[in-house]
């Protein structure tokens, strides 16, 4: 896919998530149609919400079994680069998803369990990085994210799905060892 597709591919994306659950009671709304009635900081729901959000079509299951965390990095990384959204399950119960925005760059979009809702991550996504991150650096902490080094992860888990006011819950959470339990995908476009 070239640059071009990919930047479309993004903008879609993200158009569609802006479009479709513009504020709390839309995101409330999407999952009640999903049979929830939960907390919108539940991260499996709001993921599954996204995915539908974002794109039509099926989900692809990514086979990463018995792969290092660099494979399914790289995995994760040819997929992005394919315009492609990525949704990955972390254990212990953490999912979100991840949009290309360009080449070099993309968006997670995700609630955290009794931390925060999707709309809480938008805002202040938004305020600290302006929507997008690195690829690379992305790659690289999922990779630290799955490290047997407790700090490696905290630091990776606190770049990836923290923000200001957050960080007690995903320090908390990352103290755990971090496995990457699946990863699914679809076209965005």
């Amino acid at each position: 896919m070239s640059s071009v597709d990919i930047r479309t591919a993004g903008n879609l994306a993200r158009s569609n998530i802006r479009t479709k659950l513009p504020d709390e009671d839309a995101l409330r709304t999407a999952l009640r149609s999903q049979d929830f009635d939960g907390s919108l900081q539940s991260c499996a729901a709001t993921a599954s919400v996204l995915g539908d959000v974002i794109a039509n079509g099926q989900n692809n299951p990514c086979q990463i079994r018995g792969l290092s965390p660099q494979a399914i990095a790289g995995k994760i990384s040819d997929l992005l680069s394919r315009g492609m959204m990525v949704a990955i399950s972390l254990l212990p119960d953490h999912h979100f998803i991840v949009i290309p925005v360009d080449d070099d760059h993309v968006c997670l979009y995700q609630a955290f369990q009794d931390a925060y809702s999707l709309h809480d991550w938008i805002k202040a996504d938004q305020n600290s990085t302006e929507g997008s991150r690195s690829k690379n650096v992305f790659v690289s902490q999922i990779v630290d994210l799955v490290s047997e080094d407790e700090q490696t992860r905290m630091s990776a888990a606190r770049y990836l799905f923290s923000f200001d006011g957050q960080h007690h819950h995903i320090d908390r959470w990352s103290r755990n060892r971090i496995q990457i339990n699946a990863v699914v995908y679809k076209s965005i476009i």
